[in-house]
């Protein structure tokens, strides 16, 4: 906590107390003879007190806490710093310690809880970006019911792109009955839901997305065909594919440059394989495919039919 002479910097023209703020930051003006309750309540405000209130009589004062509240990373701003407070273990389990007095001048601080977001894409209604938190859809199942998966989707192949695995899930399955794999999602999980007979094409190429899956299609094909040699590292073209048991294969090949005397490593493709061909200078890197994948399909869902 940084404290800032206001009365020096606004009267004085003390610069030095022109703190710069950083997203997140929160300005805080205690007022004399009051306490405050701010951020996630209801009814956000200062009152008139003349001997010490406590958190729990505070929070009733100013409607208690919204539902975006985060609970365990609330303080109490006094004029020596901040005392943390868990509203969780207060109001959820009693815990009465956390129950104390606030002082004329203490400002109760509940910030909002951080957005734990997931990415929704390829062959569903409502591609995008969603706060599983805001929104109550932590499992596959009920995400994807919000989402609307469309005629053509493959749910039997539902790819969950989770750090550096893939996680591929049953979700016909799911719909009748049988919830062993309805996962709970984690922030930052990419939910990738296939169009059947397709393979989706990502990274440096021109052109991003799904590619009906014809007879005998390799990945020389698509290669030669939405390659971009110009800006491509095609020495370590990579094909992602979820094995029969659900997990992930990575192959790489290296299909070179087409005009050259070379034979260029192709491989047959597969329904619902991912081809990623990473930019020049990199090799396959897990992170920059959720990136692609993160700053394309959350604008308008990269994983979609042409």
């Amino acid at each position: 906590m940084i404290h800032v002479d206001l009365r020096g910097l606004l009267e004085e023209g003390d610069l030095t107390q022109n703190q710069a703020l950083l997203a997140g930051d929160v300005l805080v003006v205690r007022e004399a003879g009051k306490i405050s309750v701010l951020g996630e309540v209801h009814a956000p405000q200062s009152f008139q007190v003349t001997e010490p209130v406590s958190v729990v009589e505070a929070l009733a004062l100013a409607g208690s806490t919204t539902p975006e509240a985060d609970l365990r990373r609330a303080q109490i701003i006094t004029p020596n710093g901040s005392v943390p407070v868990d509203l969780d273990a207060l109001i959820m389990r009693g815990e009465m310690e956390y129950n104390v007095e606030m002082q004329q001048g203490d400002v109760l601080l509940v910030p909002p809880a951080a957005p734990e977001t997931v990415l929704v894409v390829g062959a569903v209604e409502n591609r995008g970006i969603i706060d599983i938190r805001k929104q109550e859809q932590r499992d596959v199942l009920r995400l994807l019911t919000v989402a609307g998966p469309t005629l053509m989707a493959d749910l039997k192949s539902v790819q969950v792109f989770r750090k550096r695995e893939i996680l591929t899930l049953d979700v016909e399955a799911m719909l009748d009955g049988d919830l062993s794999e309805n996962i709970a999602l984690a922030p930052d999980d990419i939910v990738y839901v296939p169009e059947v007979n397709t393979v989706y094409l990502v990274g440096a190429v021109t052109r991003q997305g799904a590619l009906p899956l014809t007879e005998d299609l390799s990945l020389l094909d698509v290669i030669s065909t939405y390659g971009n040699f110009q800006v491509g590292n095609m020495k370590q073209v990579t094909v992602m594919r979820a094995n029969d048991a659900g997990e992930a294969e990575f192959f790489t090949r290296n299909i070179g440059q087409l005009n050259r005397a070379i034979a260029p490593e192709d491989m047959p493709l597969q329904e619902g394989d991912v081809i990623f061909v990473p930019f020049r200078e990199r090799g396959f890197d897990w992170e920059q495919v959720r990136s692609i994948l993160w700053s394309a399909g959350s604008l308008w869902g990269l994983l979609e039919a042409f």
